[in-house]
């Protein structure tokens, strides 16, 4: 009995190194997109408008000091505040554009933006936030346009 279950023990630690090991693209699965893609995704025609793109690389910058990455790195919720009390920024961040304080007061499409969990997530991490202004330059993409099957006419008779 010992060695039957050795022997289980053993199968299935091999099927768990060979899974691991094998690409997802084996196994027909997709990898999942990343935090920022999935943000450019969502949010791409929001963050393609030209209000936004005028204040945005300066609030990633921004976004990426050690301070603002702190209290984030603390808390991502803590945007929810920014987005009830803008003018909070100021204390924080003493030049930031008041444009952005203007459209985050105003806007409630960059309101729901910032609200959204997945985007605090993103915000929180550096790397995430380098991906997204990538992505954000490389501006949306679109899926490549198929051609249309020939269709046969069918016979007169």
């Amino acid at each position: 009995m010992k060695k039957r279950t050795s022997l289980v023990c053993f199968l299935i630690f091999t099927l768990c190194v060979f899974y691991t090991a094998i690409p997802n693209a084996v196994f027909g699965q997709e990898e999942e997109a990343s935090l920022a893609e999935q943000v450019q995704a969502e949010y791409s025609d929001l963050l393609q408008r030209e209000d936004i793109q005028a204040v945005l690389p300066q609030v990633l910058e921004g976004l990426k000091s050690d301070q603002i990455q702190d209290i984030l790195s603390a808390n991502p919720a803590i945007i929810d505040t920014v987005v009830a009390t803008p003018s909070i920024l100021l204390t924080v961040a003493p030049d930031i554009d008041p444009q952005f304080i203007t459209l985050l007061e105003e806007d409630e499409d960059l309101q729901a933006l910032l609200s959204d969990p997945l985007v605090q997530s993103v915000l929180a991490d550096v790397d995430a936030i380098d991906e997204l202004a990538m992505l954000l330059v490389a501006g949306p993409t679109e899926p490549e346009p198929t051609e249309p099957e020939p269709t046969e006419p069918e016979p007169t008779e």
